[in-house]
């Protein structure tokens, strides 16, 4: 079962998203969009569900929170499609091999 909800807090746009191969999830994973920005891309088993968000939407750059799966999960793809420059902190960077 596939959880993929939206909440709308004016300015901010939240997802949450959440797999799991029978039942409900037992973790669900929230990224945000803010006027062009995404913050996190959440865990790539969910990768169909963020790119129906993502496609139509202009983004122009992405704050990766850190570098964990359910947050950084859909990076690489949300670069190729979007052609847009990944941001976080250092480690995230390294560990996601974004320079």
């Amino acid at each position: 079962m596939n959880i993929s909800k939206s909440y709308d807090f004016k300015e901010v746009e939240a997802f949450e998203l959440g797999y799991a191969p029978f039942g409900r999830p037992l973790m669900t994973t929230y990224f945000y969009i803010i006027d062009e920005i995404i913050i996190d891309t959440a865990q790539s088993n969910m990768r169909k569900y963020f790119i129906e968000i993502i496609n139509g939407r202009k983004i122009n750059k992405c704050l990766l929170t850190h570098f964990h799966e359910d947050h950084s999960g859909n990076a690489s793809i949300l670069k190729k499609l979007k052609k847009i420059s990944i941001y976080g902190r250092k480690l995230t960077m390294q560990k996601l091999k974004y320079n």
